[in-house]
């Protein structure tokens, strides 16, 4: 692993290295990255989103409506995402067979 350690035990860039960003950066997990993790990235990438794309709801609290997978493989592609609310997002990853016992379950 490159980087520096610090005193915190935290690895830290290098002042010879550039920031990294992506597929550069030293804690790249590539396809191994957890949940959270690919939802933070939608996020990033793509922005909070403001309408849902099935029933049409607009200007709800960002909370409301969610970045919600399409392929089930929880891809770093802008297209493997749909807005959707809370309630048409439940509908699809059910009708999807995605929801185990309130967890999601990811499948590769």
């Amino acid at each position: 692993m490159s980087g520096v350690k610090g005193k915190s035990g935290v690895y830290k860039h290098s002042s010879n290295q550039g920031f990294q960003k992506g597929k550069e950066h030293f804690l790249w997990k590539g396809d191994k990255v957890k949940y959270r993790a690919i939802h933070s990235w939608v996020y990033r990438v793509l922005g909070n989103p403001n309408k849902c794309e099935s029933c049409k709801k607009v200007k709800l609290n960002n909370h409301n409506i969610h970045w919600a997978n399409i392929s089930g493989e929880y891809l770093r592609s802008k297209l493997d995402w749909i807005r959707l609310c809370v309630s048409c997002h439940l509908k699809y990853d059910y009708k999807k067979g995605r929801k185990v016992k309130g967890k999601h379950k990811i499948t590769k």
